[in-house]
């Protein structure tokens, strides 16, 4: 199908895929199933449940995200060496990973993944 078959999670996906592709060493799927399986950790965090959900204070929401964004992509540094060198040390990458996860979890809100 065209782009206009595309999911909200697919456009996502591809934005990140077309910006880094060559920075992170793994397959467009690969960094498809690793940004779910991020966003969906990031959502199970306890501290996300107490500071980012009902939370109206915008700013303190995102913060607390990136945070926890950041413990996430720590606890995969054994598992994928070169996500976390991306993110630990290009600024624009690190970014590039919090807003698509951000989006992702906003996605799950509106609908969440069965």
């Amino acid at each position: 199908g065209g782009e206009e078959d595309e999911s909200p999670l697919d456009d996502i996906i591809r934005h990140f895929n077309e910006r880094w592709f060559s920075a992170w060493d793994a397959t467009p799927e690969e960094q498809r199933v690793k940004l779910i399986a991020m966003a969906e950790s990031v959502r199970e965090s306890p501290i996300y449940k107490t500071q980012v959900e009902g939370n109206s204070d915008a700013q303190n929401r995102k913060l607390a995200q990136e945070s926890i964004i950041g413990d996430v992509v720590r606890k995969q540094r054994r598992k994928d060496m070169s996500l976390y060198k991306n993110y630990a040390e290009d600024p624009d990458f690190r970014k590039s990973v919090e807003e698509s996860i951000i989006r992702i979890l906003e996605l799950f809100e509106k609908s969440p993944p069965a």
